[in-house]
């Protein structure tokens, strides 16, 4: 049986920050909007001054508003996107590629991350789930280094 997560914010900073800002994205594309379709109201709005119909021009001009919120909205919430996501996307990549190394017995240090990237804590945990085994290849490396001469000099004979 499956075990359901109670606590929706695991990681309440990093949960919080993301939501604040998808929140703050979207009301600012509302602002935007609304701000475009009354002035493009107000523009409709002097052209039937003499009285006529402003049922046309108003739909028009909603549409001219929306489509240019969009227009600006989109390019500026894919830029945050692809920021954020890049603190979180850029340090899974690494922990995946250090983990591959430890398994290897490539990797002997600890890993770490750039300063402002997201999953520190995962970073911590690693580091000390694979202590272990980056002790024991280093160990090994040693060892083989030691009872044959420095590994450059193993490898050139």
């Amino acid at each position: 049986m499956r075990s359901r997560r109670t606590n929706k914010l695991t990681h309440p900073g990093f949960q919080l920050r993301l939501s604040a800002t998808f929140l703050g994205l979207a009301l600012l594309g509302q602002l935007l909007q609304f701000l475009l379709a009354s002035t493009f109201l107000q523009f409709a709005a002097r052209d039937v001054a003499g009285g006529g119909d402003l049922a046309a021009p108003a739909a028009a001009v909603s549409l001219k508003a929306f489509f240019l919120a969009v227009a600006i909205t989109t390019p500026v919430v894919l830029a945050f996107g692809v920021v954020m996501t890049h603190r979180i996307v850029g340090p899974a990549y690494r922990l995946t590629s250090y983990l591959r190394e430890v398994a290897d017995g490539v990797q002997t240090e600890p890993c770490s991350l750039r300063k402002g990237d997201e999953l520190k804590d995962l970073c911590d945990q690693v580091n000390r789930t694979t202590a272990p085994l980056r002790a024991r290849a280093l160990m090994s490396e040693d060892e083989s280094s030691t009872a044959d001469g420095p590994v450059t000099e193993r490898l050139a004979a």
